[in-house]
């Protein structure tokens, strides 16, 4: 699935910038409940810079 394949990158990528296993998990979840929550009004072309 594409949005799990990009939440998956951003947890890396939190990890390699010094993020704890939990806060990078919050994180993605987060940020994961907030694209479906602007979904709607989100432009295709700009889904990768929004995560």
């Amino acid at each position: 699935m594409y949005l799990n394949k990009k939440l998956k990158a951003v947890y890396f990528f939190l990890l390699k910038m010094g993020a704890i296993k939990e806060d990078a998990e919050d994180i993605v979840q987060e940020t994961a409940f907030q694209f479906v929550q602007y979904l709607d009004t989100l432009q295709e072309e700009y889904v990768d810079a929004w995560l």
